[in-house]
């Protein structure tokens, strides 16, 4: 039947057959790759948003371990501070912290009894206290005013028996608590759930106490309320246990993760995916019949080890609409291109044979993925088949550009732009929202990563000035110098001098230059300064830090094998100690300082402050102790003398002794004589009568 047709209705019936069929498996083919494609676009994109969630939620509740990890790291530098003035310079502490936190509810302490003094009998003697030695306070903010709790003098055995306590000695390491429900009033209508951040406190290396801080969990519920990218999503904060933190219905925050309804096929993929601590995801229909892709991302919370997780569910009715859409849009484009290819041929029958041949390939070259320049179709004329190929041409032109736009996002190269894109073409939009979305996570990224340099460089200066404050403590000019001379080279600064008070003449104190560094080197030079004299006797008159950037010419010049020059900025810091100021640090450079180094700065002259003091005392002590040995000395020589002249009076008298007794055996031998001449006589008497 087929043979009897003319060769215009023959290739009518053979290319539109053929065209038919290859429309509809192109069509198909690409309608399905691309409903795929967009789907898994559409979980990665689910994943992204967990994840970017999960890095909010993180700086936010790393704030709290932050301020926890700094009063732990300050209370572990008790012995930098008197012993008579510790509890009242740490109880400050705390009150300051909250104080300048007011996120905070409260901050604490516990630290074991005699761990930080030996105030046990002088509390009970003096003043009547029952406080046992241990260091227990707990302040609370109620009304906008700072309380003390009322429970500050409980029996240490109470104290010491506590979870939270006993959970963090047997961890020793930093650890976020459960979330509860707790008032500080005592009344049921002022329960806030809360969290703790507690870190171990060690004294040479020995666990003495914890530090904490609690803190609201109301604000991260209205954080993450806010986390709605998508029609019909929704985001949730579960902890480490899976109890629900934040949720949408607020009757199950408290309540475990399994209350939800939210979960997947197999139920130990949730415990088993937070113990390995990564991100996972999985399908699970909600209670209200639909079906959701749930990814969680974990939140790292300081050094506590157990992190808590950002979950967001993303309908997959939204995931499949775009895809939906594509595949009708695809379909409709197939069909009107057959119409068009027919109506074509109907009347190019005899021209049309060879270009539809060429756009045959070219389209089964598309519908197996091979797409490349090289398939593009040459053009001429305006008919219909010389627009399908320019309308394949910028398909496979607007494809390979999505195809290189997506693999340099994969490279990592966040800075390239997909050109000349429909409006409508929501591939190309979710690649480029993608990349946004990876842009901004990068920024934050490096922003974190700065912000975590400058932490990490002031907590390793703090503990090198520490270890620096322990050594030559005995002799205030060399440690003078080891402290100008770490901190110009800490701040990679060129000059610097320390001042301290001399005050041996009460009437005339001053500040006397006792150590400088510069260059490099050592630098020998004389220099008193009277309170309110230049910049260095007004910052210590002052009290107060001066940061100077235009530096009058006749300051001062910093002198190296090129030449002397003006630097650029100033430093004065005040070396004070509960108002007693004793000495001022001064720091010049030739390039300018951050803010988070001033502040730096400005923490080592406290503990420097701190350290100025104990020295003089023990100088003094050392004085006194030798003035002490010196005065022993000369009474063991007075003592030795003494003795010498016991001996040779002791040796005298017993001379004198063997003399008298020579003596009276003389007298008795005399008497003895003499009675017997007298008998002699009476016998001579008697015979002449």
């Amino acid at each position: 039947m087929i043979q009897q047709f003319k060769i215009k209705q023959k290739i009518l019936f053979y290319v539109l057959s053929v065209t038919a069929i290859v429309f509809i498996f192109t069509v198909s083919y690409i309608g399905l790759n691309s409903k795929r494609q967009i789907e898994e676009t559409s979980r990665e994109l689910a994943n992204s948003y967990a994840r970017e969630y999960a890095n909010l939620s993180q700086d936010k509740l790393n704030t709290f371990m932050d301020a926890t990890r700094f009063l732990r790291q300050t209370f572990e530098n008790f012995r930098t501070i008197p012993e008579e003035d510790r509890r009242k310079v740490m109880s400050e502490m705390l009150v300051h912290l909250l104080r300048e936190n007011p996120d905070f509810l409260s901050v604490w302490s516990i630290l074991n009894p005699g761990s930080i003094d030996d105030l046990d009998e002088m509390y009970i003697n003096q003043m009547g206290s029952t406080i046992l030695g241990n260091f227990r306070y707990i302040y609370y903010r109620e009304s906008n005013r700072i309380q003390l709790s009322e429970y500050i003098e409980q029996n240490p055995s109470e104290v010491m028996s506590g979870f939270i306590y006993n959970t963090v000695k047997s961890r020793l390491q930093e650890t976020v608590i459960e979330p509860e429900m707790y008032s500080y009033s005592g009344r049921k209508d002022d329960e806030v759930l809360q969290t703790s951040m507690v870190a171990p406190v060690l004294d040479r290396n020995q666990f003495i106490g914890v530090v904490g801080v609690d803190v609201p969990l109301a604000t991260l519920q209205e954080m993450i309320d806010t986390y709605k990218p998508v029609e019909g999503s929704f985001a949730f904060l579960m902890s480490y246990a899976q109890q629900m933190v934040t949720y949408p219905e607020k009757g199950l925050i408290g309540k475990s993760f399994q209350d939800t309804g939210l979960l997947p096929e197999d139920l130990n993929l949730i415990s088993e995916s937070i113990e390995k601590g990564g991100s996972f995801s999985f399908d699970s229909r909600y209670v209200d019949g639909k079906l959701y892709y749930v990814s969680l991302s974990p939140v790292e919370i300081g050094l506590t080890g157990t992190p808590w997780y950002v979950g967001f569910a993303f309908p997959h009715e939204v995931m499949l609409k775009s895809a939906s859409r594509t595949l009708n849009i695809a379909i409709l484009v197939g069909l009107a291109g057959l119409l068009i290819i027919g109506v074509v041929i109907w009347y190019l029958a005899g021209s049309i044979s060879t270009p539809l041949e060429k756009l045959t390939k070219a389209i089964k070259k598309i519908g197996s993925g091979n797409l490349s320049n090289s398939i593009k179709l040459k053009t001429s004329g305006g008919d219909e088949i010389a627009e399908m190929s320019i309308a394949l041409n910028e398909y496979i032109d607007g494809y390979l550009a999505k195809s290189e736009f997506a693999t340099k996002i994969g490279e990592g190269n966040l800075d390239i732009n997909l050109e000349q894109f429909h409006e409508e073409d929501q591939l190309a939009q979710a690649l480029i929202h993608m990349k946004e979305s990876l842009k901004k996570a990068r920024e934050e990224d490096e922003k974190r990563r700065l912000d975590d340099e400058k932490r990490r460089w002031a907590n390793e200066g703090l503990s090198k000035f520490a270890d620096i404050l322990r050594q030559d403590n005995d002799n205030l000019e060399n440690l003078s110098y080891q402290i100008i001379k770490n901190m110009v080279l800490y701040l990679d600064a060129n000059q610097g001098g320390i001042f301290l008070l001399n005050d041996e003449n009460t009437e005339d104190a001053f500040l006397e230059l006792t150590a400088a560094f510069a260059y490099n080197r050592r630098k020998f030079m004389e220099r008193h300064v009277k309170f309110g004299e230049g910049l260095v006797g007004t910052c210590a008159l002052e009290k107060e830090a001066i940061y100077l950037t235009d530096i009058p010419q006749d300051y001062m010049e910093i002198t190296s094998g090129l030449g002397d020059a003006n630097p650029d900025c100033l430093l004065l810091v005040p070396l004070k100690i509960e108002d007693e100021v004793l000495g001022v640090l001064e720091i010049a450079s030739f390039h300018r300082m951050e803010p988070y180094q001033i502040e730096f700065v400005e923490r080592v002259g406290l503990s420097i402050a701190s350290a100025l003091k104990s020295v003089r005392v023990s100088i003094k002590t050392s004085e006194l102790l030798e003035r002490s040995q010196q005065q022993a000395e000369e009474m063991r020589a007075q003592e030795e003398e003494m003795r010498q002249n016991m001996e040779e009076l002791s040796a005298t008298q017993e001379a004198m002794a063997e003399k008298e007794e020579d003596s009276q055996r003389l007298i008795k031998e005399l008497k003895e004589e003499l009675a017997r001449k007298e008998e002699e006589i009476s016998e001579t008497k008697k015979r002449s009568a």
